[in-house]
């Protein structure tokens, strides 16, 4: 790992040390926090405090934190538990048409049964069209999604825009925002945002992958959408894993925002060192640390060659990059399919090197010239 130089940093990252320290106690004990005896009940004090913990990094007093696989699981929780227990108040969903495949999904399956489900445009930037959610809200309209940071171009969402909007015009919606890609990014809180639920995961903190959370306003109701227990407050059944828990909570004492100057930096070596780049949209515009730029090859084939010579990059983000077509994201913009598909993604985190950026750069040079040889 200490070879790769990783500007994959949205789909592989290091352990933090806190996380790793935090986490090393209870790798060799299976410990189930729901327990009566004592290791039940230092189990239990470890996940309170790993859930103390996030809520103190990005929630509020009165914020509830449920547990979940990650992000993508919290996003269905969400989409499909308020939808469900609002359903009495109207069965219309807006999603952002540049929202994560977890959200967009899961909304398309409530359309199966009976919810009336409309994509809210985005205009060539990425950027959620204003004119266009304040024209499709109705007053039964129950959930409306919008993200907070794109994972695939950086573009930062108006989310307090976006909620003050839906408040005036659909006041009983629920409003959510996948907000995976702006940690350690952006400085936020679901409070401060007035956001009604929030996805994050671990992973992005510096935590361990396969666990996230979904944080929810402690007045709003949902339903659950598995069955089983009464395991997080009866939201989601299932021993939790201690050791993640502990990990996840002391990544997130950690973050703090990327400066602004990163993308600046990175503009300027990619801009001296790779020829014939179209930006998707310029750093400038984005959350520090993700960059996204089009080549004059196929971005698959770039990905597979730069990895073999030590280069981590991303064609997009992970779950649209598994579909094998075109993202929906960069289609959304007006992006042709072509040029969509030779569109790469750079996502950096603490710690990066400029100098490691500057070989990356002229290794993803030496590669493009090979394939098109």
């Amino acid at each position: 790992m200490t070879s790769l130089v990783n500007l994959d940093a949205l789909g592989v990252s290091n352990l933090s040390e806190a996380a790793g320290k935090a986490m090393s106690q209870w790798l060799g004990t299976n410990a189930s926090p729901s327990s009566l005896h004592i290791l039940g009940e230092a189990a239990a004090e470890a996940v309170e405090l790993g859930r103390d913990q996030i809520r103190s990094a990005l929630g509020g007093k009165n914020t509830r934190v449920i547990f979940t696989s990650g992000a993508g699981e919290s996003d269905n929780l969400a989409v499909i538990g308020a939808s469900q227990k609002g359903k009495r108040k109207g069965k219309h969903i807006l999603v952002c048409q540049a929202d994560p495949l977890s959200v967009i999904q899961a909304a398309k399956s409530l359309s199966k049964q009976g919810w009336s489900v409309e994509s809210v445009p985005v205009d060539s930037k990425g950027i959620i069209d204003l004119d266009a959610l304040a024209k499709m809200l109705k007053v039964n309209t129950t959930f409306v999604s919008c993200h907070l940071v794109n994972e695939e171009t950086g573009v930062i969402q108006p989310v307090a825009e976006v909620v003050e909007l839906v408040r005036e015009k659909s006041p009983h919606a629920h409003i959510h925002s996948s907000a995976r890609a702006a940690v350690n990014r952006l400085h936020f809180n679901l409070d401060w945002l007035g956001l009604d639920s929030l996805s994050i995961d671990s992973q992005c903190a510096g935590g361990p992958s396969g666990i996230g959370a979904l944080l929810l306003k402690d007045n709003i109701r949902i339903n659950s959408i598995l069955h089983g227990g009464a395991e997080e407050g009866g939201m989601r059944p299932g021993s939790l894993s201690t050791a993640l828990v502990a990990g996840m909570g002391a990544a997130y004492c950690g973050i703090n925002e990327l400066s602004c100057e990163v993308n600046t930096e990175v503009e300027r070596i990619i801009s001296e060192k790779l020829m014939n780049l179209q930006w998707t949209i310029m750093p400038k515009y984005c959350a520090p640390g993700i960059i996204s730029i089009r080549l004059p090859v196929g971005a698959d084939a770039l990905v597979l060659e730069c990895g073999l010579a030590g280069v981590l990059l991303s064609p997009s983000s992970g779950c649209t990059a598994s579909t094998g077509g075109p993202s929906h994201v960069l289609i959304a913009m007006g992006i042709s399919e072509n040029d969509a598909l030779q569109t790469i993604r750079i996502s950096l985190t603490h710690g990066f090197d400029i100098l490691e950026i500057s070989h990356a750069c002229d290794v993803i040079s030496d590669t493009i010239g090979k394939i098109t040889a």
